[in-house]
């Protein structure tokens, strides 16, 4: 029964990742477009995750609320991984150049606040930025799916396990 729940989560995860990588690579070109895909983005990703929930929730007889957070929650890791990979290998392979472009901007805010020692910092720091991404984009959107299956859990629960009182 839990490497049922298990495999359902990792597909499920599979789904929301790749839902949320397609907008990842959509690039608008004006500031009313970006904000019509970011909420675009942000309904279409909690829709789909009520609906992976629910759908979750009507496979089981017993699908109480810690449930529901749990299944919820192990469908963010999943898709955070999945995220995680994808943004590591925009800043390895993809687009390596989007590295050098973050720090050069860092850099240039760094001089015009009069920090060299920032600068310097920054600069060492190049070699761990796409680690320091994949380990971000895991716990961000974990804790996004945590937050997510808190609410929706209240709503996809059912039939409560009887008490042994």
């Amino acid at each position: 029964m839990r490497n049922v729940i298990i495999q359902n989560a990792a597909r499920d995860g599979l789904i929301l990742g790749a839902a949320a990588v397609i907008f990842i690579f959509l690039i608008p070109s004006a500031f009313w477009i970006t904000a019509i895909l970011q909420f675009a983005k942000l309904g279409l990703t909690i829709g789909l995750f009520w609906y992976l929930m629910k759908r979750q929730s009507a496979r089981s007889e017993v699908f109480t609320y810690s449930n529901a957070i749990g299944y919820g929650t192990l469908t963010a890791v999943f898709s955070a991984f999945i995220l995680g990979v994808v943004y590591f290998l925009q800043f390895t392979v993809i687009s390596p150049e989007l590295t050098e472009l973050m720090l050069m901007n860092m850099m240039q805010v760094y001089e015009q606040m009069n920090m060299p020692e920032l600068v310097e910092a920054v600069d060492s720091f190049r070699p761990y930025i796409p680690y320091t991404v994949f380990i971000i984009c895991l716990f961000y959107y974990t804790l996004i799916g945590l937050v997510y299956s808190l609410i929706i859990g209240h709503f996809v629960k059912h039939r409560t396990p009887p008490s042994f009182i």
